[in-house]
């Protein structure tokens, strides 16, 4: 019994890095980017003070600028591993805001799709488009603007201000404006399946947000492997967590701090379980209201 406990915690410091209580920096700090286009196709332009330059991979953006994609091309952009946003062709965004307790994006053209995972404590996120104002909290959604304004929620909560009235979205439901009125309606068939592209696109980014976070620490990592003999991979064992094999949270009881490090890993797992489960769900079928309740019970975190 005393073995399966040591090989126990062994994975655990494999997966949500214990072993940093060997290097302080390693165990408390994570490594979180203010702002960045993490990557893009095409041609993609960043307006800054007035000054046209071509994006590139990596760029560390600042408050104000503007990002503008053309013709078959797009960007990926990420706000405090807490917002990311995909940018797609013919659109402009700007960053309005950039500080922790205030982050505000705006949309004049285009389309974007955008997952808002809260994990360093942003204190009010908003997006603005032409017309409105969105407030979010927790959320997925797109905003497409062409002749009309539709802002899409698939989950968690968003109010929207327009025309000097706030309006609640729910999930699998659309919010368009046109012509000075708005409509509310619920999620197609098509919406759903778009949104799945989306999500899929999400799950790259937050599992590369996830292995940062792990390389930054790779050589401790390898250390645990070697000492506990353990016959699985890192990569394996992050499957398992995803999959629901393994229940992370409940592993994590087994140690005797929570630091920054594991709270923020943690949070992404449970995204990515809960995209996983969202992607399911859609795919065989279900009824929005099966899925948000699904959601409200936290089904995604249901292990098999």
């Amino acid at each position: 019994m005393k073995k399966v406990i040591w090989i126990i915690l062994g994975i655990i410091i494999v997966i949500l890095i214990i072993g940093g209580v060997v290097v302080y920096n390693l165990f408390f700090k994570t490594s979180t980017d203010t702002a960045s286009l993490k990557s893009f196709t095409g041609t993609v332009q960043i307006n800054r003070s007035d000054k046209l330059f071509l994006a590139e991979n990596d760029l560390k953006l600042k408050e104000n600028d503007i990002v503008v994609t053309k013709q078959a091309s797009t960007a990926d952009i990420i706000l405090y591993d807490s917002v990311y946003v995909q940018v797609e062709e013919n659109t402009e965004i700007s960053i309005e805001k950039l500080k922790t307790n205030n982050v505000k994006l705006k949309q004049t053209t285009g389309s974007t799709w955008t997952k808002f995972l809260n994990v360093v404590g942003i204190g009010k996120f908003e997006f603005e488009t032409p017309s409105a104002v969105a407030t979010i909290r927790g959320t997925e959604f797109g905003v497409d603007i062409n002749d009309e304004e539709i802002i899409s929620l698939l989950e968690g909560d968003l109010e929207i201000l327009f025309d000097g009235q706030t309006h609640k979205l729910n999930p699998f439901f659309k919010f368009k404006i046109k012509n000075g009125k708005y409509e509310i309606s619920e999620f197609t068939l098509e919406d759903k399946m778009r949104a799945v592209v989306k999500m899929r696109k999400s799950l790259v980014t937050l599992k590369n947000i996830r292995a940062k976070e792990l390389n930054s620490r790779k050589s401790i990592i390898d250390q645990v492997i070697q000492k506990y003999n353990l016959t699985k991979g890192l990569n394996d064992y992050l499957e398992d967590i995803d999959s629901g094999r393994i229940n992370d949270r409940n592993l994590v009881q087994y140690s005797p701090i929570i630091t920054p490090v594991i709270d923020k890993l943690l949070k992404i797992n449970d995204e990515i379980k809960k995209i996983n489960w969202l992607i399911k769900t859609i795919e065989i079928g279900k009824n929005s209201e099966e899925i948000v309740q699904g959601l409200l019970n936290k089904d995604y975190l249901k292990f098999n």
